[in-house]
């Protein structure tokens, strides 16, 4: 069958389920995981070869990223380091979907130029997210207040979902929430497969038993044991009422998702 789509981008915030998502995209048989590819050409060259790839190998033994690194072109040009991906794929993987999980818009521009690909926008509710935030300090050992962070999440979203809807067709990109995934994988596996004509996701396999290769994703790509689990934690926290209902924008928006009332959510 001929695939409706030659790539799938993965768009979110930090730590809102994107590497998730990267692995489900997989477990078909009919694309290949690469996580966030930005950090690869991004980072420095000592930096990357560092990584264990989430197949088990080293970056530079990985049957993938140990024909594409030696490849890439010095210094930190995005299209160039593109042309190298794109060819690199097609020799290795030819007819395979490829998943990036970059994130952000500005990568996306690489993948429309050269190739039908579909926007999974990822979202994960602003309480569970402000909450991760919250314990999670910068460099300079400071952390982010409850409001900072709500307000940052409603500027940020809304504007990802601005600039991604604005560079693919209507019909190529959707609304995915993190939330929604985990707790009714069945459900938005058929939205997803339904929207790509083909069986990206499978769920009666472990999520991490498709072909990946992610060298740049959050913790859970050194995880073996393939089971989803949904991060719960702020449930039993009270820190995010107040701010929460101290940005009623952010509230309104953060509630119509959950009711699936969102753009790309009706699909």
């Amino acid at each position: 069958m001929a695939h409706r789509y030659d790539s799938v981008f993965v768009s979110s915030l930090g730590h809102s389920g994107s590497t998730l998502l990267d692995f489900l995209l997989g477990t078909g048989g009919h694309a290949v995981s690469l996580g966030g590819w930005k950090c690869v050409w991004q980072r420095p060259r000592a930096e990357v070869t560092a990584q264990t790839c989430s197949c088990g190998a080293p970056a530079l033994d990985c049957s993938f990223w140990g024909v594409l690194i030696p490849r890439l072109p010095e210094g930190r040009s995005r299209g160039p380091a593109n042309v190298v991906l794109h060819d690199t794929f097609a020799e290795l993987f030819p007819g395979r979907i490829m998943v990036d999980s970059s994130k952000d818009a500005n990568h996306l521009i690489e993948h429309v130029s050269r190739r039908r690909t579909l926007v999974l926008h990822v979202s994960k509710d602003v309480r569970s997210w402000a909450c991760r935030w919250m314990d999670r300090p910068n460099r300079a050992g400071k952390r982010k207040g409850g409001l900072t962070l709500i307000r940052e999440w409603h500027r940020r979203e809304t504007a990802a979902v601005r600039r991604t809807r604005g560079m693919v067709d209507g019909t190529d990109w959707m609304q995915i929430v993190y939330d929604d995934l985990v707790l009714g994988i069945e459900a938005e596996a058929e939205r997803i497969n339904r929207r790509t004509g083909v069986d990206l996701i499978d769920t009666s396999v472990p999520f991490t038993s498709g072909e990946h290769h992610i060298l740049y994703g959050n913790s859970m790509k050194g995880r073996t044991d393939g089971r989803i689990r949904y991060d719960a934690r702020w449930l039993g926290r009270s820190d995010w009422l107040v701010p929460y209902l101290l940005v009623p924008r952010a509230r309104r928006y953060n509630e119509a998702l959950r009711r699936g009332e969102a753009p790309g959510q009706g699909d």
